[in-house]
């Protein structure tokens, strides 16, 4: 599949880049957006009759049209099949449905919610017999009900919010709590009693930098960004320890780090993306 580790996330890092006068392999980028396509095609007509096109659809759209973006793909009726299917499976309360637990990625509806607003925000075509406007407002609602069992939930609930609309007074007291969590290394943690690590440093960066909390020149940024320079290995890439329950078999991509390779990739990309916040738009 194109996945939303080896591929979405490094998508966005790659478009990113770009956009800052970096070298990127156009060719690999055009292979990925056909790959996309071709799968995602398979479920542009079930979309609009309410089965579900990809797994886990609030998490692998919304991952998957944050991708899209970062490539810039530009909105067609593949993305407004996807993006019809997300706003219409938002749940009575406001939530989206998040099932899958494969940490810190896919964790349940606060993840699946802070997607999906996401995905919303990123392709606002207009949508038939779909008031974007009130499903963002709803789940704007939710997620300020909403209580975090976690750092990964409270960081997604944080970037919910913005990428759902949320004032700036609201995302700044949100993240003022998240921001004292920094740790003494610099770092972030995706969990209370782990260490910090490269994904919950590089997510927790671009976070509070997408919501307005800490500018780019912001110490507390530069201490992250230190923390991702010290711990990043000699051949460019993050390692970061896997935490999910193995729900399929484990097979070599090629990147390193073994059995780790599948969260130490999508490391990777955030790293990369939180750290082009210091580099400007060329």
């Amino acid at each position: 599949c194109v996945s939303c580790h080896h591929q979405t996330l490094p998508a966005v890092a790659f478009g990113r880049a770009r956009a800052r006068g970096f070298e990127v392999r156009e060719e690999s980028l055009a292979r990925q957006l056909a790959a996309q396509q071709a799968a995602w095609g398979k479920g542009l007509e079930p979309a609009y009759e309410m089965f579900e096109p990809q797994p886990d659809s609030p998490a692998n759209l919304g991952y998957g049209l944050f991708g899209l973006q970062g490539l810039g793909y530009e909105a067609d009726d593949l993305t407004a099949a996807m993006v019809w299917y997300m706003a219409e499976s938002q749940l009575p309360d406001g939530s989206f449905p998040g099932f899958d637990r494969r940490p810190p990625m896919e964790e349940g509806q606060i993840i699946a919610t802070a997607l999906a607003a996401g995905a919303l925000r990123r392709y606002p075509q207009p949508v038939v017999s779909v008031d974007v406007g009130g499903v963002l407002a709803r789940a704007r609602a939710w997620l300020r009900r909403v209580r975090p069992e976690d750092p990964n939930q409270e960081v997604h609930r944080l970037l919910g919010l913005a990428w759902a609309g949320a004032p700036a007074r609201e995302l700044r007291a949100l993240g003022k709590g998240i921001v004292a969590a920094q740790r003494d290394d610099g770092g972030w943690a995706a969990l209370s009693g782990l260490s910090s690590d490269a994904w919950a440093t590089a997510l927790t960066l671009f976070t509070l930098h997408e919501a307005g909390v800490l500018t780019s020149d912001d110490p507390r940024h530069r201490r992250g960004v230190d923390y991702l320079l010290r711990t990043q290995f000699p051949d460019g890439s993050w390692w970061v320890r896997s935490r999910t329950w193995p729900l399929q078999p484990h097979f070599d991509s090629g990147f390193p780090h073994g059995k780790d390779q599948w969260i130490s990739a999508g490391a990777t990309a955030w790293s990369v993306i939180a750290m082009l916040n210091e580099v400007e738009v060329s």
